[in-house]
């Protein structure tokens, strides 16, 4: 199926199976936050964060309390999300297509 994606076709990906090892873990959250809702889900937090940092003096000079990123993905079987295919995720996709059903939308 991958070999059939064109550049700029959208995906859509469901998550059949839950990954196993750490590396497969990692791999499916980064094309998960490729999909254009949790794209704009992780900006909103960014400005959030950015909105709420507490900056304070330490030794005259400022410093500021560094607040973690938002997990907003989550691993659960049956979870869909869709993206621009590229090339340069073809490996990526090859590396979990174990574990996702890929379909072009």
């Amino acid at each position: 199926m991958i070999d059939t994606l064109k550049p700029g076709q959208t995906v859509r990906c469901t998550l059949v199976k839950l990954p196993r090892s750490r590396g497969n873990a990692k791999t499916l959250r980064s094309l998960m936050l490729l999909d254009p809702q949790n794209i704009k889900s992780l900006r909103r937090a960014q400005v959030a964060r950015r909105r709420t940092t507490v900056v304070y003096n330490r030794g005259n000079r400022d410093w500021v309390q560094r607040r973690p990123c938002a997990r907003i993905v989550s691993m659960r079987t049956g979870a869909n999300w869709s993206f621009v295919y590229n090339h340069d995720l073809a490996a990526e996709l090859r590396s979990v297509e174990p574990l996702v059903r890929i379909e072009a939308a």
